[in-house]
């Protein structure tokens, strides 16, 4: 909308994922400014309780995948990236090839390469293959305790039986519920931190946060992991056993029990993840330059080079701050994007970023109130009407929403 002619490579072939995606408030209504209609709750409690606001990953890809169509983005699926360097004519190429598997679809192009890139945005998870390539510096973190740094996952078929429609979502945390999760520990050997429950037409998508003492116990994972390692081999059929019976237990006494025929028929196998180390990127905003006798007239071409979403920074995704940090971070390098495209100011365009991202590496939950600002209706491109403390000037009045205000240009 920044009047950019955008190609997004995507590895995958499908929206095939089903886990789901706890939304904050602001990003629900931007989400609904852009035409979703798979949010949940359903439209009459929508905002009742921002606790439960959700939508699944394979939702959220369709949705967005339209409105790019319809504003002129190219999409490749099955495309990956491998490279980037300058070309012969002063200019960056994106060398490209097909992923693993890829099916028939509207192929890359036939060179193998995009021409004439001015801008590179690495999207591509914490194990960014854009910041490897182009050796942009990445942090290893160990902010989390152990406790309360693994997530498991498990999602069940919605059946919509009775017993199921009369179940309602549920968030529940252990410092506030002791003998609630104490008793879900005697009877299924399990102890948890925390554990939430998503109620979708689909699927009941449950995250919790077990700890690795209790899971040694149960023999899903090793005991002899070093200190300081990931988690090692994962028993996946005693980590499906054990999903089943923390699902089955009785979280809410209104609710009725989960029905067995719900238990037994699980979307996928149940999933581990561990966030004892998590990733961040040193910078996200870095400016490439090719060797200047390739250029034409001397010139020397520059390739403007961005990390977005987990590939930034990796979230504990228990508390819901992936989207959030994404949507931000998107926003946050394309107004720097805008800077450097109206003024060719680099350095000042890499300043208003960092300044930025400070702001982001800071928001959480818990310090939401201290880091954005209080009116999200006025949220907009620039990262002064989103962060209270952006070290930026220039503060433009922005639409509640992640559409650019104003001319295209």
């Amino acid at each position: 909308m920044l009047g950019a002619e955008v190609v997004v490579l995507e590895r995958r072939i499908k929206f095939e994922r089903i886990n789901r995606l706890h939304l904050w408030a602001w990003c629900g209504e931007d989400l609904k400014g852009w035409g979703a209609k798979v949010l949940e709750p359903p439209e009459l409690s929508f905002g009742s309780d921002p606790d439960f606001l959700h939508i699944g990953i394979s939702e959220l890809q369709m949705l967005l995948l339209k409105p790019c169509l319809l504003l002129g983005v190219q999409v490749f699926f099955g495309a990956e990236f491998r490279g980037a360097r300058p070309s012969a004519v002063g200019s960056w190429d994106v060398v490209l090839g097909g992923a693993d598997g890829a099916a028939p679809g509207p192929p890359p192009p036939s060179s193998g390469r995009l021409s004439n890139v001015s801008i590179l945005v690495g999207a591509d998870g914490p194990r960014s293959a854009v910041a490897t390539s182009l050796a942009l510096p990445v942090q290893e973190m160990n902010g989390l305790r152990k406790e309360a740094a693994l997530g498991l996952v498990a999602n069940f078929t919605n059946r919509q039986s009775s017993e199921e429609k009369r179940r309602r979502p549920f968030s529940l945390a252990r410092q506030f519920y002791e003998g609630l999760f104490a008793e879900c520990e005697k009877q299924t050997g399990l102890a948890l931190e925390n554990i939430v429950c998503y109620i979708a037409p689909q699927t009941h998508y449950f995250v919790m946060t077990p700890t690795r003492k209790s899971l040694i116990n149960l023999g899903v994972i090793k005991a002899d992991v070093a200190e300081g390692e990931t988690l090692g081999a994962v028993d996946h059929g005693k980590l499906a056993r054990v999903a089943r019976d923390v699902v089955a237990f009785k979280w809410r006494p209104e609710d009725p029990p989960m029905p067995e025929e719900t238990l037994d028929q699980l979307v996928g196998a149940p999933a581990l993840f561990d966030f004892s180390r998590t990733r961040r990127a040193s910078t996200g905003f870095q400016v490439l330059e090719g060797p200047s006798q390739v250029a034409s007239g001397g010139a020397v071409p520059k390739l403007i080079v961005g990390l977005c979403g987990d590939a930034l920074i990796e979230p504990f995704w228990p508390e819901g701050l992936g989207v959030v940090r994404g949507f931000f971070a998107a926003l946050d390098f394309a107004a720097s994007c805008k800077i450097w495209a109206q003024s060719g100011d680099t350095e000042a365009a890499s300043a208003q970023f960092e300044a930025a991202y400070r702001q982001l590496k800071s928001l959480a939950a818990k310090t939401r109130g201290a880091v954005l600002r209080p009116d999200d209706r006025s949220f907009g491109l620039h990262p002064s009407t989103r962060y209270r403390f952006a070290a930026v000037e220039g503060k433009t009045k922005g639409r509640a929403n992640s559409a650019p205000a104003g001319p295209r240009g």
